[in-house]
């Protein structure tokens, strides 16, 4: 199935999304963030079609399923804390604008 989507046959693409939705879903739901999911969807899509199957056996498609779960859950970390830094950010800029415009009034 991989194949076919590295071929750009995208026909094939629901059969392996019904396989990590749920995994998809979990991550997106701890994101909370409106676009989650669709994030982590992309990158499921960028990630097959980068995917080098030569790496594993031919009939191993457990290997290929746990690594392509263990890529989703990194990716979650990684968009987890981005989205935290620019939370961060932003409450920092927000604490700075209050600050900034008290001392103006004095």
């Amino acid at each position: 199935l991989i194949e076919k989507v590295k071929e750009q046959d995208m026909s094939v693409f629901p059969l392996i999304f019904d396989e990590f939705k749920r995994l998809i879903n979990f991550y997106a739901a701890k994101l909370h963030y409106e676009d989650a999911a669709s994030d982590l969807t992309l990158f499921l899509i960028e990630l097959l079609y980068t995917i080098r199957l030569s790496k594993f056996e031919d009939d191993e498609s457990d290997d290929i399923k746990r690594y392509i779960a263990v890529s989703i859950k990194n990716k979650y970390f990684s968009l987890s804390a981005n989205h935290f830094n620019k939370e961060k950010y932003n409450d920092w800029i927000h604490i700075f604008v209050n600050h900034y415009q008290t001392s103006i009034n004095y």
